[in-house]
């Protein structure tokens, strides 16, 4: 993530923080930390950290795409990602990944663009797409992938039907709220989930 730390990923991070609750005797595992971290803003018993570019110096360097996460069955309390599934090819495979390394009762903190937010909806009117939509047509070859754009896009209904395709449940589902020009407009507590701007939900081993 970047160290231009904008409104956008401040009302993320403290919706994803609300729904993180009491971390001090979990292992946490923070997926794509980059330079700025979820789990830098909260205390757990131990934090480990993934990400896919060796220079930010995670704990664990590892291509998503791969497939295959460098943990053990059972070996994490919470793993949180934050923007992550919008960006890889097997959505699927990551999140059985997580599944899997989360102990029994764990969480998975998740967060991805909300694909019909009530701002896409109304920019639909005018024949807009979300600026951040995939285009297919992009992506003829794996080589050509690019870790800025998006692979899939969401929304909360196909969110929650991927994650219990999976095996988790969705406990809460909550958004960033509404935000326009680089401020908050809408706090997530005044709209639905489903027309928020970034959607924010914990899903839970069962």
């Amino acid at each position: 993530m970047s160290k231009n730390f904008n409104m956008y990923d401040s009302v993320r991070f403290d919706e994803m923080i609300r729904l993180l609750g009491n971390l001090d005797d979990k292992i946490v595992l923070d997926i794509g930390a980059g330079e700025t971290s979820v789990s830098a803003r909260v205390k757990t018993k131990k934090t480990i950290s993934l990400d896919g570019v060796a220079s930010l110096k995670p704990d664990l360097v590892c291509d998503l795409n791969e497939g295959k996460l460098p943990l053990k069955d059972g070996e994490v309390d919470v793993v949180i990602a934050g923007e992550i599934v919008e960006h890889l090819f097997n959505a699927r495979k990551f999140l059985e990944e997580c599944y899997r390394i989360l102990s029994p009762g764990g969480a998975l903190i998740l967060s991805t663009p909300n694909m019909v937010s009530l701002k896409n909806r109304l920019r639909s009117l005018f024949g807009k797409i979300p600026r951040h939509a995939c285009f297919p047509i992009d992506y003829p070859f794996k080589e050509k992938y690019d870790m800025q754009k998006h692979v899939n896009d969401f929304t909360l209904f196909t969110l929650r039907d991927l994650l219990e395709k999976v095996g988790f449940k969705v406990t809460k589902a909550s958004s960033s709220g509404l935000l326009l020009k680089n401020k908050a407009i809408l706090s997530p507590k005044f709209i639905k989930a489903s027309f928020g701007e970034v959607l924010v939900v914990r899903a839970e081993k069962v």
